[in-house]
């Protein structure tokens, strides 16, 4: 037996029960139809959300890789700022370097100028004066004295000018420098 003549029972053939199970077909097959019409509703809203998040995704990496191309540039621009700042620093040094020398120059011939005065002054004199207490170097020659303390002085206020200059012109550089990376 079959199951429509199982469900039906004896009365497969009566009208009711044809009806009934018309019915219960019609109600299948609506069920059948409600559920692929949602079916084909949650695709079409699962594909449109895949679409938007797709949209979505390649805004947000657009957005990253122009935030990363600005971010470049001002990265190259603080670098360039900072070798800038650095050759200008080293230039300075340069040029301090070179006014230390002249300095030097300057100097050398100046000590040579006050030992040959004192030359001179050694010949013009006949000796000693007469009130020095003894005849050491500072009491038979003054001048020549007078002219070395004099130029070590000056050699030491050389050396040290010339290293407060590079530090005081890489300090000015250092502050250049931090204020380029600083600035906005």
């Amino acid at each position: 037996m079959s199951i429509l003549a199982r469900i039906g029972g004896a009365a497969i053939g009566s009208p009711p029960a044809l009806w009934a199970l018309g019915i219960g077909a019609a109600a299948a097959i609506s069920a059948i139809g409600v559920q692929t019409w949602r079916l084909h509703s949650l695709e079409a809203s699962c594909a449109q959300r895949a679409e938007a998040w797709a949209e979505e995704r390649e805004r947000l990496a657009n957005a990253a890789q122009a935030a990363e191309h600005r971010q470049r540039l001002i990265e190259d621009q603080r670098r360039q700022d900072v070798e800038r700042i650095a050759n200008d620093a080293n230039d300075r040094i340069a040029a301090a370097h070179a006014a230390a020398s002249a300095a030097d120059a300057a100097r050398d011939r100046m000590q040579l100028a006050a030992q040959q005065a004192a030359a001179a002054a050694r010949r013009r004199g006949s000796g000693p004066h007469p009130a020095a207490a003894s005849s050491g170097a500072a009491a038979s020659d003054p001048i020549g004295v007078l002219a070395d303390v004099l130029g070590r002085a000056d050699a030491a206020a050389g050396v040290y000018a010339a290293i407060a200059d590079q530090r005081g012109l890489r300090g000015q550089a250092c502050e250049r420098a931090y204020e380029a990376l600083r600035a906005p």
